[in-house]
Order: structure tokens, then C-alpha cells, then sequence
């Protein structure tokens, strides 16, 4: 689904505002909810059958379940008479636990380990890598630039970059058909480091994984390029420092 369609899905589902009928049966956290009495999921479908609506899985707090509708994810109360847009937090003795980006991090880290070995551009120190990190990029993206023109304090650190396709303007934009290009060279790594420097490669196509990566991106929570995800799947948005990232990975100096 192209990003476009996913807002306008997004946005359709806070007119549902208004919703009744609906019983479901408590579960453990993450679990799919199914209905007591009938199919939850068939008033929302006829009320709105634009939404990719996926499933109703029961959340922490008592009277909620979390709403999946495509990558985004919503609560509605019980009674189904209320959808709430928006991140919940635990609150526990010493701190406030988002858990639902606890939720995305274990996602992230599911899917980036699923990913094929050569799914990802990869840009390895000399010595070999002590970490990893997989990058959302956008080759034509300012910062991105910027993070490739560092690529060698990375490498000082032991870091490796691994490049996953996620370009902004989605699947009808010039970047998209460069990217596509990029990934199909003969040398990848190459070809990445051309665009980057604002270069031209030629154009060709293939079978690749930018679309794969760029769906993974949306339901990652990426906003903006670049987008770092750590091993455990932890997201830090925008350009981080070698210096910085390698005390995030807690690599020895």
C-alpha cells in the first residue's frame, strides 16, 4: 500500500467514533481478542472496507483493546464507544514504561532478523564489525548524506552500517526509481555512494527488496531518514554521531 493510501486509512479511522455492540473476551497482552457473540471486526468492515484492518488484540489496561489497522495501531474501550490515537504508558514505582514502543522494538527486531543476508547495503569496517546497525536511508535525503560522508569514524568504532531502502516520497518518486537502481548494480555499495555524492548511476531494474523495505520502515514507526535501528531493536531517529552511537551500542572507547 503506498503511503498515501496508509494516511488516508489512518485519518478514516478517527471518524469511528461511534461504534456499539461489540463483547470480547479478555486475553493475556497481545493476544488476538475474539468476540463473544459476534465478529468484532464486521461493523468496523462495513462501516469503513477502505481500512486494512488486521485484528483486535487485548491491552494491558482493564476496559482497552488495541486496534490494528494496517501498521498503525489504536485502543477502543470496551463498550466500543471510544477510540483513543496515541502511545500507552505503564506507570511503575521508578519509571514510565512506553509499552507500546516496547511492543515495536520486539517487532523491529523480528523482522530485520528475518530479512534475508543480502537484503541490506552493507558497509563493513576493515577490521571486521564488533556491532551492527541497520539504517532506513534515503539517498536523497540531507542528513543521510551526511551519515554516509562519517561512514569511516563508524568503521573506526567497529561499527557496520547496513542500509535498508526507505525512500520519503514512496513508490511514484525519482528517489524510489534510484534506490531500485541501486540495489540492482553490480556494486551496490558503489552505487549508494554515487547517489549520495549526488552522482547519477544508470538505471536499471530487477528483482529487489526496496518495497520490503520501505513497508518494514512504515510499520517500524519510521517518520524520517535516517532511522537507526539498534540490535535490540530500538529506534533512534536522525543523524547520530560515531561517538554517540558507539556509547549507545556500549562499545569500549
Amino acid at each position: 500500500m503506498k503511503q498515501t493510501t496508509r494516511h488516508a486509512a489512518t485519518a478514516a479511522l478517527f471518524a469511528l467514533l461511534t461504534l456499539t455492540g461489540l463483547a470480547f473476551a479478555q486475553e493475556t497482552e497481545d493476544k488476538v481478542v475474539e468476540s463473544e457473540v459476534v465478529d468484532p471486526l464486521e461493523h468496523l468492515r462495513t462501516l469503513r472496507p477502505e481500512l486494512d484492518f488486521t485484528a483486535v488484540r487485548s491491552a494491558p489496561a482493564e476496559g482497552l483493546y488495541r486496534v490494528e489497522i494496517g501498521a498503525e495501531s489504536f485502543y477502543i474501550t470496551a463498550d466500543g464507544r471510544y477510540l483513543i490515537a496515541g502511545d500507552m504508558y505503564r506507570i511503575d514505582a521508578d519509571a514510565l514504561r512506553n509499552v507500546d514502543e516496547e511492543r515495536r522494538t520486539r517487532r523491529r527486531a523480528d523482522m530485520i532478523e528475518a530479512l534475508p543476508e543480502d537484503d541490506a547495503v552493507t558497509f563493513t569496517p576493515p577490521g571486521g564489525a564488533v556491532a551492527s546497525v541497520n539504517v532506513f536511508t534515503d539517498v536523497d535525503c540531507g542528513y543521510c548524506q551526511m551519515l554516509h560522508q562519517s561512514m569511516a569514524d563508524y568503521h573506526d568504532r567497529g561499527i557496520e552500517i547496513r542500509y535498508l531502502a526507505y525512500p520519503r516520497g514512496g513508490e511514484e518518486s525519482e528517489t524510489w526509481d534510484r534506490m531500485v537502481s541501486a540495489w540492482c548494480a553490480d556494486d551496490r555499495e558503489s552505487a549508494i555512494t554515487a547517489l549520495k555524492a549526488g552522482e547519477e548511476i544508470p538505471k536499471r531494474t530487477c528483482e529487489n527488496p526496496v518495497a520490503r523495505h520501505y513497508e518494514m520502515g512504515v510499520a517500524s514507526g519510521v517518520t524520517g531518514t535516517p532511522s537507526m535501528v539498534l540490535p535490540d531493536g530500538s529506534m533512534v531517529p536522525g543523524l547520530v554521531a560515531a561517538e554517540e552511537l558507539a556509547e549507545l551500542l556500549e562499545l569500549s572507547p
